[in-house]
């Protein structure tokens, strides 16, 4: 384990993948020195979806990749098993590339974000949601909510720009009071993450620091509550995080489930729900609402947006066996 960790930090921890979101109007020579690489940028960085009468774009913050699965996933799994597992399921053992989908939606009249991606903070992958937002005609200034599932980097630090302003100075920022709780009130517990210390010693620090920029307009909220009315109920889904929190899609005769990090990939973690990552808190409580949501998913076919997987992370989960699931690509989703 000691040798994988000194091999993945050499390799960078991360590494960015050639395909970014870029406007339509990107420059003909970012585009022609992408294509030499073998990478072609897509159009723009939304895609439309509704959820009933609830129009919503998935607002891509950018792709990138890590080196290797194991040790930040799957750390349990042998590595024959794992790489039969991904094979199995037509993806490259080597290969561990991850999305970032946000979403917008239109709700009685509001603009609602949910979950802020990375920002555009020194030393992290993404921040693309800016972009993503101005190619669909929208301005920071246009949001009126933002609902975070947990304060993980990806999800949170796109709250704040590097000099400590709030990104979207008009919105109210919804946050779980657990959540809020485990990185404000005294020094976060980070010690159950499989993680290298370096990057809990920087998330000690910055994600507070977030959380104290966007402090004016924080509102605290629960499972169970509805702070923008009937379309949207937040579930309780911790164990990833302290409060991790999911979101139920309300449209009239459909919903969506927004997953927030319930999975990470689209094989190993519906195949195997049971493998963990090294970015979750409580293994147990982790696996127990992973189960328990994958099988309402399928259950109810719910349609699914899935953070990390390939964009635009529309789907759906059925069943493969017993505690074993496959994500189904909503095709139709963009």
């Amino acid at each position: 384990m000691r040798t994988d960790r000194r091999s993945f930090l050499a390799a960078g921890g991360f590494a960015m993948i050639g395909l970014d979101r870029v406007a339509a109007a990107a420059a003909t020579s970012a585009v022609r020195a992408q294509a030499a690489q073998g990478a072609f940028p897509r159009p723009s960085g939304f895609a439309r979806l509704s959820v009933g009468d609830i129009q919503g774009l998935v607002l891509s913050d950018g792709s990138y990749r890590f080196p290797q699965f194991q040790p930040l996933f799957a750390p349990e799994a042998a590595p024959d098993e794992l790489n039969a597992v991904m094979r199995e399921g037509f993806a490259d053992p080597g290969h561990v590339p991850s999305e970032v989908n946000t979403l917008l939606l239109r709700i009685g009249g509001l603009n609602v974000l949910v979950d802020a991606g990375f920002g555009r903070h020194e030393g992290v992958p993404g921040g693309r949601l800016l972009q993503s937002l101005s190619d669909a005609g929208l301005r920071p200034e246009d949001i009126d909510a933002v609902v975070i599932t947990h304060a993980h980097r990806d999800h949170l630090w796109g709250l704040a720009t590097p000099d400590g302003r709030p990104t979207f100075p008009r919105a109210r920022v919804l946050m779980s009071r657990r959540e809020h709780a485990f990185w404000t009130e005294g020094a976060p517990d980070l010690a159950p993450l499989r993680v290298p210390e370096e990057w809990k010693a920087l998330w000690r620090v910055r994600t507070p620091m977030v959380i104290a920029a966007v402090k004016a307009q924080l509102e605290l909220i629960a499972p169970g509550d509805r702070p923008l009315g009937d379309g949207i109920e937040l579930l309780d889904t911790a164990g990833h995080t302290a409060g991790h929190t999911s979101v139920l899609v309300n449209g009239g005769n459909e919903s969506l489930l927004v997953a927030g990090d319930l999975v990470h990939n689209q094989v190993f973690s519906l195949a195997r729900p049971r493998w963990t990552t090294a970015f979750d808190w409580d293994l147990r409580r982790c696996v127990e609402v992973r189960l328990r949501t994958l099988d309402r998913a399928a259950s109810e076919r719910l349609r699914v947006l899935a953070y990390h997987l390939p964009w635009p992370g529309l789907g759906y989960v059925a069943r493969d066996g017993a505690e074993r699931y496959r994500w189904c690509s909503d095709r139709w989703a963009w």
